[in-house]
């Protein structure tokens, strides 16, 4: 039996991901009129395999797929998922949207071996303010599933299973 490796996108880099690091890629990438979702692919040591804007959405809104997101992180052989978007009006603070959409991944991305290391709000990156973003799941140390419970939300892990993962194995 013949083996095939699929081509990947990019190589691996020596390149360790930052956060001013981050900061260059998105200063150039983002439409501060939309929302717009980045991702950077890691290694086990923090090294970026790639980066890619996934998704765009409105002013206000986005909508983000988990089944989506864990398939660009397989394909490439991530261990790690670090998540970025933007806030068009300037804002650093998470919405409750933000919170469960970054729960849902976390927990996605566990299910495949993958963690989701962090989920960054991009406020007004091209100006000189000491906080241009804010980390999610660094802004609760107790976990980003206790911040879900602090919102009166919580995830349903048979519907995660259902409508997130369906089918990822077998396409």
């Amino acid at each position: 039996m013949e083996r095939y490796m699929l081509p990947k996108a990019h190589p691996r880099t020596e390149t360790p991901f930052t956060l001013g690091l981050m900061s260059n890629v998105l200063s150039s990438y983002i439409d501060h009129s939309q929302e717009c979702m980045y991702v950077f692919l890691l290694d086990s040591c923090d090294r970026i395999i790639n980066q890619e804007e996934l998704y765009r959405g409105t002013h206000n809104n986005m909508s983000v797929s988990a089944r989506d997101v864990c398939r660009f992180a397989l394909y490439d052989g991530a261990d790690q998922v670090v998540l970025a978007h933007n806030h068009p009006d300037g804002s650093v603070e998470p919405s409750p949207h933000d919170i469960y959409v970054t729960a849902l991944l976390d927990v996605a991305l566990d299910v495949v071996d993958i963690k989701l290391k962090e989920h960054y709000i991009i406020g007004d990156i091209n100006t000189n303010k000491e906080e241009w973003c804010r980390g999610i799941k660094d802004k609760y140390p107790d976990g980003i599933q206790d911040a879900l419970k602090n919102i009166g939300l919580s995830i349903d892990m048979s519907t995660l299973c259902e409508t997130s993962l369906g089918g990822l194995i077998n396409e």
